[in-house]
């Protein structure tokens, strides 16, 4: 948001100023989610190229001979 916007639609300075320090906690907010599941993501692609590696170790195994 854009305090030229705002001032634009008629508000105050002080009108303007504690419209951003929420804005600003909102986005704050949304940065700390999108961090955390940004870590989140990239540690299930991790653990799926681990599987994925492990499948394929087992794709040339022969089943018959283990019995």
């Amino acid at each position: 948001m854009k305090r030229q916007f705002l001032k634009e639609l008629g508000l105050t300075d002080e009108q303007i100023d504690k419209i951003m320090a929420e804005n600003g906690k909102d986005i704050e907010k949304y940065k700390t989610l999108a961090e955390t599941k940004e870590t989140e993501l990239k540690q299930l692609k991790e653990h799926l190229e681990e599987a994925n590696a492990q499948i394929e170790k087992f794709k040339d195994m022969d089943i018959e001979s283990i019995s």
